[in-house]
């Protein structure tokens, strides 16, 4: 019996954008929106600390659509749990290089009247 190699169903590939590739491509649009927003208008020692918090809560919202769409672990695309992955890690990463020396005296003073 030979053996064969290879599927006589070979995988369909789609070039469509919707569900996770939609998701991807608006969390990178909005994310360097904000993030140059948030560049331009906020003090530099809390710019990675507010990326953080953004980054942690998009992640939070993939990881939600993730499970209310029941959406396997793997898959041979990309999927939501892997778009809240990487929005973790980045969010752990920004969180990890700000200075918390510099963000707690900004935080602790009193507004001006």
């Amino acid at each position: 019996m030979p053996i064969k190699l290879h599927s006589p169903n070979p995988p369909v590939r789609s070039n469509e954008w919707k569900g996770p590739r939609l998701l991807a491509a608006a969390v990178a649009v909005v994310g360097t929106l904000a993030t140059g927003t948030i560049a331009w208008t906020a003090p530099s020692p809390l710019v990675l600390p507010i990326i953080s918090v953004m980054a942690v809560i998009a992640a939070a919202t993939a990881a939600a659509i993730a499970w209310l769409t029941a959406q396997r672990l793997i898959a041979a695309g990309v999927t939501y749990w892997d778009i809240a992955g990487a929005l973790t890690f980045i969010g752990i990463f920004a969180a990890l290089l700000s200075d918390a020396g510099q963000v707690l005296p900004l935080l602790e003073s009193k507004p001006s009247e």
